[in-house]
């Protein structure tokens, strides 16, 4: 019986072995990127950063918009204040890459991983492409999530902006206008403010013109290797 056993168990009843696919690589990280305590921590101070900050500096700005000079004003960007705190968020995310990276090499795994899949590329491009897509997809639901709260604390205080306006979209999708520039305002909320995504001419912040180079003025501004001529007026008088 001893003997039909260790028959049962030789070389040819063993179980066939299969290379690890690039399926099998991706499964692996998201278990291992799942499986910590810090992937959740990272994305829980994604998404309250991103949301609460954006709400606070909306409500804040909102509240104080009818104190706003007329530039103040023209440079409304709603969009921009309640995206405000998704920079801050991205901290976050910044923290859970170092991390991703670093346990698997201070804790041993990594060589758990390179036995099992000897290309180290492969396992390179997985844990690039798990956590690409999991940040990915936390930061679009916090980047649109804070942009609807933001609109609600903004409106009936200050012009506020809609999903639909142009250049809104976008922002909201991660690309954050600088809060304070133009292009994000709207008329809505009885103000007079730019439309969103549409930048508007600054003001003429050149410096003003020499007195003696303004029209009729009472001499001509000297060149290199000419005499100022003096004002005819005055050598007449005298």
């Amino acid at each position: 019986m001893t003997d039909a056993a260790i028959a049962r168990t030789g070389p040819d009843h063993r179980a066939a072995f299969r290379a690890a696919t690039f399926a099998d690589v991706l499964r692996s990280e998201w278990t291992k990127l799942r499986s910590v305590r810090s992937t959740f921590w990272a994305l829980t101070a994604t998404v309250v950063l991103g949301i609460g900050l954006g709400a606070a500096i909306s409500a804040a700005t909102a509240h104080g918009y009818a104190k706003f000079s007329a530039s103040g004003k023209l440079s409304w960007d709603p969009t921009g204040y309640s995206q405000a705190g998704v920079a801050i968020a991205s901290l976050a995310i910044v923290v859970l890459g170092v991390l991703c990276i670093s346990s698997e090499y201070s804790s041993g795994m990594i060589r758990t991983s390179l036995i099992a899949v000897p290309k180290r590329g492969r396992v390179l491009a997985a844990k690039s492409l798990v956590f690409a897509g999991v940040t990915f997809v936390v930061g679009e639901v916090t980047c649109f999530v804070a942009f609807f709260v933001g609109q609600a604390l903004i409106s009936g205080h200050a012009p506020h902006a809609a999903l639909g306006d142009p250049g809104v979209a976008r922002a909201g999708g991660g690309r954050r206008a600088v809060p304070g520039r133009p292009g994000g305002a709207q008329r809505r909320g009885g103000g007079l403010a730019p439309a969103p995504g549409r930048r508007h001419r600054q003001h003429d912040r050149r410096p003003a013109r020499p007195p003696w180079d303004r029209p009729g003025a009472a001499g001509l501004m000297a060149q290199p290797g000419h005499r100022v001529l003096a004002d005819p007026g005055r050598d007449s008088a005298h």
